[in-house]
């Protein structure tokens, strides 16, 4: 197994590698991720300055797995203490937190909006591009990385008030950090830890406002909508990620039509 103080990089093994990450199933598989990515970087450096012969992170036999990242969506109660705590918030606040709470949409997605794509006569958002952080802090614009990515979202009415007065407002063509370009990662993350001084987020992230929208959409949409609003390649993920909440309904529904059958 590796051990960074007994084994020279140029002895380690594609098998000790893989005693290693087997030794970390517990993690979740994105921490297993970013763990598999520095060790790959370390070797590709090594491999650079002629301390190892290959590179053993890029052996196909290596498997790496991890435990599955819980998602967990918001209560009704907590999105509405949330909504009834919006007035107390500025308007580039307000802004951000509705489309995080009425769209289900990425924050790249998010970040990415501009005003052409935004049809309020039509009650629709049209989502073609999303905003990445190659370098962790300034934006760079890219399209979704699927055709599934690339679709059209309902405005729903508290977020139309919204979007109305930020229009009405607005001097640049995106509609977070108002400018001609992506706000940068930072600047995202300053307006959203405003946003948590001012209100209760419950500790939602912006990944736990989308699951969350989707969640309680699942409850009425069918899963072909809720897929396209989403944008899930396939509608199996969607399926498999959101039964949970239909499985509720369902189990709700039979105690109502249990009463219906039980004499009184």
């Amino acid at each position: 197994m590796i051990s960074p103080t007994l084994t020279p990089i140029n002895e380690i093994t594609v098998s000790d590698v893989q005693q290693f990450f087997n030794t970390k199933s517990e993690l979740s598989q994105s921490t297993n991720k970013h763990i598999r990515y520095l060790l790959n970087s370390i070797f590709e450096s090594a491999l650079e300055d002629d301390l190892v012969v290959r590179n053993v992170m890029t052996s196909k036999r290596l498997v790496i797995r991890g435990g599955e990242n819980p998602r967990k969506a918001l209560t009704s109660v907590q999105v509405q203490n949330i909504c009834q705590q919006m007035p107390e918030l500025k308007l580039q606040e307000r802004l951000l937190l509705s489309l995080l709470l009425y769209t289900g949409m990425r924050r790249g997605e998010i970040l990415a909006l501009e005003w052409k794509n935004v049809d309020l006569a039509g009650g629709l958002i049209h989502v073609v591009q999303s905003a990445d952080f190659p370098d962790n802090n300034n934006p760079s614009l890219k399209a979704p990385k699927s055709k599934a990515g690339f679709r059209v979202i309902p405005i729903l009415p508290p977020l139309k008030d919204v979007l109305l007065e930020a229009q009405s407002q607005a001097v640049g063509c995106f509609l977070i950090g108002d400018g001609d370009a992506p706000c940068t990662k930072r600047a995202y993350q300053w307006l959203y830890d405003k946003i948590k001084e001012r209100i209760n987020l419950y500790g939602a992230t912006a990944h736990v406002f989308r699951h969350t929208f989707i969640t309680m959409s699942s409850v009425f949409l069918d899963p072909k909508t809720l897929q396209s609003i989403a944008g899930h390649s396939k509608c199996d993920i969607t399926l498999n990620r959101y039964a949970h909440a239909q499985q509720e309904q369902i189990a709700k529904a039979g105690e109502k039509l249990t009463d219906l059958y039980v004499a009184s």
